[in-house]
């Protein structure tokens, strides 16, 4: 089976600086960024913060994606 995954460090070996980076996060990264206590937050943190210091990064989200993040800051 085939596969477009690939993990942290081999995304950021990739990014160009100054290149345009847009991505679609999903509910369980934006959780783990703003939850502190939550067991990926520190691999998510140091992603974005990497990601953040090399490119322009947008990020885009679903509705679903901000009902999902909402319903578990409730």
């Amino acid at each position: 089976m085939a596969t477009n995954r690939i993990g942290f460090r081999q995304f950021l070996r990739k990014v160009n600086e100054s290149q345009d980076i847009r991505i679609i996060v999903d509910s369980n990264i934006i959780i783990s960024y703003f939850d502190e206590i939550h067991s990926a937050h520190d691999d998510v943190s140091n992603l974005l913060n990497s990601l953040d210091s090399i490119a322009n990064v947008t990020l885009y989200t679903t509705v679903t994606t901000k009902s999902e993040f909402l319903d578990y800051q409730r």
